[in-house]
């Protein structure tokens, strides 16, 4: 089917093999194909789009490989030549033509966390919208994660939405109007059918297929980011219990420890069990936290990218339905806003929890301080009166020497007075008494001396 008849161009001859060698050894090739990941694809008139999204697993390490094999598995399944599949890094495109005429454009998409099945069918001509006759049966595609986004949309002449396309979407509110500055119309009713299917109807007014294919594709990624942004909702409710909580716990120590601190004699075991306390919590509310921020920062992300997307819609207000980015905008916002208020609470209960922890440290540490300093005047004290102690000995000492040679000294005045060679020996004794002490002083400095020159050597040491 060429684009002028049904708005699918053929595939580019140039992408028709699995490139190799994408990352590292080439650069430059590496980005151009960034540039051609998940363009999107142009669609004619009249034509029916399903869309899956589908979660990729936590700690999976080579997803993209079993993604893409499915994905493969499916084409052969079809009998699709891998010379007619366009392969890209994390994207591949292959056509189907049936007898019956209907011809259908598969498109697989790797994200960073989901990956997107597309089927594009055009039929033949156009008969009743949207009652097309027989789709071509097709077989399942493989769930390798949870599924996000299940989206038929039918494609439809004009710009206004028909009795048919408004059975099409079911019962519900309808949301939506003129978009693309009014050359298009979109609707929806954002409800679930009983295969658990949205569906939206696409006027495509006087669109042609790349500018149809590009307003498709922005319904689609308006799909897939706002179902990620809400994912993390009902988790969010849960824990914003649980932060609430250990809110409230954190309030009543904070007053408890302010009471303690108050106190004239704090003990030194309530200190310490207030530490443990304070500690636990903190490490509670980091478990807490680091399992949301996560999910909660990848939502912020995400939001840029709905935002963007919505706003290129370019919808026409002040039309009968509410617009299709007002009505989401009002759901998403505040989620948005919820989220950062959970992660502002997050940090802020942690700074609070560590200013209460490094208080109750710094009041440790100068209880410590002051142990550590009475122990010290302590020891000064022992040191001193051990100094004094010290001196005495070495006065008695000095006493003492000389007491020892003044009896020696006596024993040999005794003796050279029976030798008749001195008389008197008694005084020559009371003489030797001061030489004993001058013998005892010399030798205790000399004493003091060694010492001194050995601590020196220490301690240059």
């Amino acid at each position: 089917m060429s684009t002028a008849e049904g708005g699918m161009d053929p595939l580019p001859f140039n992408e028709r093999s699995q490139p190799q060698h994408l990352a590292s050894d080439n650069p430059a090739r590496f980005i151009h194909h960034e540039l051609l990941e998940r363009v999107s694809q142009p669609i004619g008139v009249p034509a029916r789009v399903q869309h899956l999204a589908f979660l990729i697993p936590p700690g999976e390490d080579d997803f993209r490989r079993r993604v893409r094999d499915a994905f493969d598995g499916v084409l052969r399944s079809f009998g699709i030549q891998p010379s007619s599949v366009s392969w890209g890094h994390r994207y591949g495109v292959a056509d189907k033509a049936f007898p019956t005429g209907y011809r259908v454009r598969l498109v697989w998409e790797m994200h960073t966390e989901f990956y997107t099945y597309t089927l594009i069918f055009q039929p033949p001509e156009w008969t009743t919208a949207p009652a097309w006759g027989e789709i071509p049966c097709l077989p399942p595609f493989p769930r390798l994660g949870e599924k996000l986004v299940d989206l038929d949309m039918t494609i439809v002449p004009g710009l206004s939405l028909t009795e048919e396309c408004r059975a099409f979407l079911g019962p519900g509110a309808v949301y939506g109007g003129g978009a693309a500055d009014g050359q298009a119309g979109v609707w929806t009713t954002f409800q679930l059918d009983s295969h658990d299917q949205e569906k939206y109807v696409v006027a495509a007014g006087d669109l042609a297929p790349g500018p149809l294919g590009r307003l498709v594709r922005r319904i689609v990624e308006i799909e897939n980011y706002y179902h990620l942004i809400l994912l993390p909702l009902h988790e969010y409710r849960i824990h914003v219990r649980e932060l609430r909580s250990i809110e409230q716990r954190v309030a009543g120590h904070s007053e408890g420890i302010a009471k303690m601190l108050a106190e004239e004699r704090v003990v030194h075991g309530d200190q310490r069990a207030w530490i443990e306390t304070i500690t636990e919590e903190l490490a509670a509310l980091v478990r807490l936290t680091e399992k949301m921020r996560h999910r909660l920062s990848a939502a912020s992300a995400y939001n840029a990218i709905f935002q963007d997307r919505v706003s290129r819609l370019r919808e026409k207000t002040g039309e009968a339905c509410q617009a299709i980015g007002a009505f989401l905008h009002f759901r998403v916002d505040p989620s948005i806003r919820s989220y950062e208020n959970f992660v502002e609470r997050a940090d802020v209960l942690a700074g609070q929890l560590s200013s209460l922890a490094g208080m109750l440290r710094t009041r440790i540490d100068l209880a410590v301080e002051e142990q550590n300093l009475a122990l010290l005047q302590s020891m000064e004290m022992r040191a001193r009166l051990q100094f004094l102690l010290q001196r005495t000995v070495e006065s008695l000492s000095v006493i003492v020497i000389a007491y020892y040679l003044t009896g020696l000294a006596g024993y040999v005045f005794t003796g050279l007075e029976g030798f008749g060679w001195i008389a008197h020996s008694k005084m020559w004794t009371a003489g030797f008494v001061p030489v004993g002490l001058l013998i005892g002083v010399v030798t205790t400095r000399r004493v003091h001396r060694m010492l001194e020159r050995e601590k020196r050597k220490t301690e240059g040491a």
